[in-house]
């Protein structure tokens, strides 16, 4: 069998081996359009968690630094020069929450919706004796490191 893309010598796709169960190729197949979608929503939901304490130290890390990011980033949200007040601390806070918000929309918006070509996985013919084999997957490139976690959260083992 043939994939309509091929990962070896492309700029766009790379090859990812997964190991599985021969008795569970049929499910694995019906559920790869879902892994991806599965694994981001989980990862959406513990970031929007998280983005008060990121833009915390967020804002901590450009007070301490100082510069150019710290002077880009006062100005852009009109905060003026850094104070000690509890006010200006609170406008600051909310404009590190739209930074940390901007980042964030961004980041899902450059993911691509589908990262594991459609298709079967393509069987290599290696196999053990407890019944798994390993197949090749065809991926973006870009997203490889999250097709592996998420696949690793789905109990399937791959490289």
């Amino acid at each position: 069998m043939q994939s309509f893309v091929e990962g070896i010598g492309s700029e766009l796709f790379t090859n990812l081996l997964v190991v599985l169960p021969k008795l569970k190729i049929e499910l694995f197949i019906a559920e790869q359009n879902n892994i991806m979608t599965e694994y981001y929503q989980m990862m959406d939901e513990n970031e929007k968690k998280r983005s008060n304490d990121y833009a915390r130290s967020r804002l901590n890390e450009l007070k301490e630094k100082q510069g150019n990011d710290l002077n880009a980033f006062l100005e852009k949200y009109e905060l003026g020069q850094v104070e000690a007040t509890p006010e200006w601390e609170e406008k600051a806070f909310k404009a590190a929450q739209k930074v940390i918000e901007e980042e964030f929309e961004n980041k899902k918006r450059h993911r691509m919706p589908v990262v594991i070509v459609p298709g079967n996985p393509l069987p290599l013919n290696i196999e053990d004796k407890d019944g798994n084999a390993v197949y090749r997957l065809v991926v973006f490139k870009e997203q490889a490191e999250d097709v592996v976690k998420a696949l690793r959260r789905k109990g399937y083992t791959s490289r």
